[in-house]
Protein backbone atom coordinates (compact mmCIF):
# COMPACT_ATOMS: atom_id res chain seq x y z
CA UNK A 1 0.00 0.00 0.00
CA UNK A 2 1.23 3.41 1.01
CA UNK A 3 4.74 3.91 1.70
CA UNK A 4 4.10 5.20 5.29
CA UNK A 5 1.36 2.63 6.08
CA UNK A 6 -2.39 2.28 5.95
CA UNK A 7 -4.46 5.27 7.27
CA UNK A 8 -7.41 4.74 9.57
CA UNK A 9 -9.59 7.62 10.66
CA UNK A 10 -11.03 7.60 13.85
CA UNK A 11 -14.03 9.58 14.89
CA UNK A 12 -15.47 10.59 18.44
CA UNK A 13 -12.44 10.68 19.53
CA UNK A 14 -11.96 13.45 22.89
CA UNK A 15 -9.92 16.49 22.17
CA UNK A 16 -7.68 15.55 25.18
CA UNK A 17 -7.00 12.18 24.24
CA UNK A 18 -3.50 10.98 25.15
CA UNK A 19 -1.38 9.54 22.30
CA UNK A 20 -0.24 7.03 24.35
CA UNK A 21 -3.48 6.05 24.95
CA UNK A 22 -4.52 5.34 21.59
CA UNK A 23 -0.54 4.16 20.85
CA UNK A 24 -1.92 1.15 23.29
CA UNK A 25 -5.22 0.41 22.45
CA UNK A 26 -3.89 0.51 18.68
CA UNK A 27 -0.73 -0.99 19.20
CA UNK A 28 -2.32 -4.27 20.30
CA UNK A 29 -3.15 -4.84 16.71
CA UNK A 30 -0.03 -4.16 15.36
CA UNK A 31 2.95 -1.33 14.86
CA UNK A 32 1.56 2.03 15.00
CA UNK A 33 3.70 4.81 12.81
CA UNK A 34 1.91 7.96 13.47
CA UNK A 35 -0.88 9.85 15.53
CA UNK A 36 -2.51 12.88 15.39
CA UNK A 37 -5.33 14.05 16.96
CA UNK A 38 -7.08 17.13 15.65
CA UNK A 39 -8.40 18.35 18.68
CA UNK A 40 -11.96 18.39 16.71
CA UNK A 41 -13.02 15.01 17.47
CA UNK A 42 -11.27 12.88 15.03
CA UNK A 43 -7.48 11.70 15.06
CA UNK A 44 -5.72 9.85 11.94
CA UNK A 45 -3.60 6.26 13.34
CA UNK A 46 -0.89 5.12 10.51
CA UNK A 47 -0.24 1.96 11.07
CA UNK A 48 2.82 -0.06 9.42
CA UNK A 49 0.59 -2.72 8.08
CA UNK A 50 -2.94 -3.09 6.39
CA UNK A 51 -3.57 -6.26 7.77
CA UNK A 52 -2.95 -4.86 11.04
CA UNK A 53 -4.83 -1.58 10.55
CA UNK A 54 -8.08 -4.05 9.43
CA UNK A 55 -7.94 -5.89 12.96
CA UNK A 56 -7.56 -2.91 14.61
CA UNK A 57 -10.83 -1.46 13.06
CA UNK A 58 -12.94 -4.76 13.85
CA UNK A 59 -11.99 -4.76 17.13
CA UNK A 60 -11.96 -0.95 17.75
CA UNK A 61 -14.85 0.42 15.51
CA UNK A 62 -17.77 1.32 18.44
CA UNK A 63 -15.91 1.02 21.24
CA UNK A 64 -15.21 3.69 24.07
CA UNK A 65 -11.64 4.78 24.20
CA UNK A 66 -11.17 7.50 26.99
CA UNK A 67 -14.17 8.16 27.69
CA UNK A 68 -16.03 8.37 24.08
CA UNK A 69 -17.75 6.04 21.56
CA UNK A 70 -15.46 5.90 18.38
CA UNK A 71 -16.05 5.04 15.09
CA UNK A 72 -13.07 3.51 13.64
CA UNK A 73 -12.54 3.00 9.50
CA UNK A 74 -10.10 2.94 6.60
CA UNK A 75 -8.97 6.60 5.61
CA UNK A 76 -10.40 8.03 2.39
CA UNK A 77 -8.81 10.21 0.17
CA UNK A 78 -9.48 13.90 0.32
CA UNK A 79 -10.46 13.81 -3.39
CA UNK A 80 -14.13 13.40 -3.14
CA UNK A 81 -15.33 15.88 -0.06
CA UNK A 82 -15.45 19.24 -2.08
CA UNK A 83 -19.32 18.98 -3.08
CA UNK A 84 -20.56 19.14 0.81
CA UNK A 85 -20.37 23.02 1.09
CA UNK A 86 -22.33 24.02 -1.59
CA UNK A 87 -25.34 21.61 -0.04
CA UNK A 88 -24.79 23.44 2.99
CA UNK A 89 -25.42 26.69 1.30
CA UNK A 90 -27.93 25.51 -0.16
CA UNK A 91 -29.47 25.14 3.57
CA UNK A 92 -28.22 28.31 4.70
CA UNK A 93 -30.63 29.50 1.63
CA UNK A 94 -33.60 27.51 2.82
CA UNK A 95 -32.87 29.48 6.48
CA UNK A 96 -32.99 32.98 4.75
CA UNK A 97 -36.83 32.17 2.86
CA UNK A 98 -38.30 31.15 6.57
CA UNK A 99 -36.55 33.98 8.21
CA UNK A 100 -37.25 36.50 5.51
CA UNK A 101 -39.94 35.69 3.50
CA UNK A 102 -42.22 37.47 5.00
CA UNK A 103 -39.89 40.79 5.07
CA UNK A 104 -39.10 40.37 1.29
CA UNK A 105 -41.99 41.24 -1.29
CA UNK A 106 -44.85 40.07 1.48
CA UNK A 107 -44.08 42.13 4.42
CA UNK A 108 -47.36 44.28 3.12
CA UNK A 109 -49.93 41.15 3.34
CA UNK A 110 -48.86 39.77 6.87
CA UNK A 111 -51.02 42.37 8.98
CA UNK A 112 -47.82 44.31 10.03
CA UNK A 113 -45.97 40.91 11.45
CA UNK A 114 -42.49 41.80 9.98
CA UNK A 115 -43.14 45.63 10.26
CA UNK A 116 -39.60 46.37 11.49
CA UNK A 117 -37.82 44.04 8.84
CA UNK A 118 -38.04 44.17 5.23
CA UNK A 119 -41.96 44.91 5.47
CA UNK A 120 -40.95 48.85 6.74
CA UNK A 121 -38.62 49.28 4.07
CA UNK A 122 -41.12 47.76 1.18
CA UNK A 123 -43.86 50.29 2.31
CA UNK A 124 -41.49 53.65 2.78
CA UNK A 125 -40.35 53.77 -0.49
CA UNK A 126 -38.30 56.73 0.37
CA UNK A 127 -35.07 54.83 1.89
CA UNK A 128 -34.52 53.53 -1.68
CA UNK A 129 -33.30 56.55 -2.56
CA UNK A 130 -35.26 58.13 -5.78
CA UNK A 131 -35.89 55.45 -7.78
CA UNK A 132 -38.62 54.32 -6.02
CA UNK A 133 -39.97 58.08 -5.44
CA UNK A 134 -39.63 58.51 -9.21
CA UNK A 135 -41.83 56.05 -10.01
CA UNK A 136 -45.01 57.20 -8.08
Amino acid sequence: MAEGGTKIFVYGISASCPKDLLEDKFGKSGRVNEIFNSGKGYAFITMDDERDAKAAIDELNGTTIDGQEVKVELSKPRSGGGGGGRDRDRGYGGGRDRRGGGGGGFGGRDGGRDRGYGGGRDRDGGRDGGRDGGRR
